[in-house]
């Protein structure tokens, strides 16, 4: 049985700084932690996983292939992280260019081109077909807070881990999809979050989100049983102290299931 006490002492050390986490774990083994992980959190850019899963299926239904050309233009241009914005006009991009942008620096440009190719409809009756009833896609990426006339893209980390979880497990596309999502997940750039205090050498994957005073990551962490799932969101605090938040509740979790 594991045992979670070092995880709630880190979720409860998120409290005491005046932020919110929530958080969804599984285990190697299925066994699963929770805390406020049917509460609605901002995705930001976690949401970024769900539109790499229509891609793939997209892929497979021969709708699109790795190699089709996307074109940059000026009206295509999304503020917020990423490369594209500062790139010339007219630049050839391949729809695995987009994917590796969006996954490895959280390229906004880039999603917006595969959130255009695959259709928010189409995203959302795939996620819906996987068991995600409320963590849909509900809008393309602003490269801000949204306003008060915008669409959020609201999640529950149970929903977000279960998400993941079925790519680790080959259920979210096909075993080769699942295979080079996972693999697309190990480029993440931000080490500061899920792998921050992993020991030397982890496998490790994730997707993480940021906007002002939100700190996510969605990853997972290879032990020697098996893969560790988490989904983790925080609020309330800055980038500094929700990343360190974010590393401090992995290193609990992946002690707790390596003990």
């Amino acid at each position: 049985m594991v045992d979670w006490t070092g995880v709630e002492a880190e979720i409860e050390a998120v409290v005491k700084r005046g932020g919110e986490a929530s958080v969804a774990i599984i285990a190697p083994d299925g066994t699963r932690f929770s805390a406020r992980a049917d509460e609605p959190f901002r995705a930001a850019s976690t949401m970024k996983i769900s539109v790499m899963i229509e891609i793939f299926r997209r892929f497979e239904r021969g709708e699109s292939k790795p190699d089709d050309i996307q074109v940059l233009t000026d009206a295509l241009r999304t503020p917020g992280s990423g490369v594209l914005p500062g790139l010339h006009a007219g630049l050839e991009l391949t729809v695995a260019d987009n994917l590796y942008l969006m996954i490895a620096i959280s390229d906004n440009t880039a999603t917006n081109f595969l959130i255009d190719l695959a259709g928010i409809d189409t995203i959302n009756r795939t996620l819906n077909e996987l068991g995600i009833e409320q963590s849909l896609v509900r809008r393309r990426m602003l490269g801000r807070m949204p306003g008060p006339n915008d669409q959020e893209n609201w999640i529950l980390a149970g929903e977000m881990v279960d998400l993941l979880h079925l790519i680790m497990t080959d259920r979210a596309a096909s075993p080769e999809s699942c295979a080079a999502m996972r693999d697309l997940l190990r480029t993440q750039q931000c080490t500061r979050r899920i792998s921050r205090f992993l020991p030397e050498g982890t496998d490790w994957g994730s997707k993480t989100g940021s906007l002002d005073f939100v700190c996510n990551d969605v990853g997972f962490a290879m032990t020697p049983a098996g893969p560790l799932c988490l989904a983790i969101y925080t609020r309330g605090l800055d980038d500094v102290d929700g990343e360190l938040a974010i590393a401090s509740i992995t290193r609990a979790a992946w002690s707790a299931v390596t003990a």
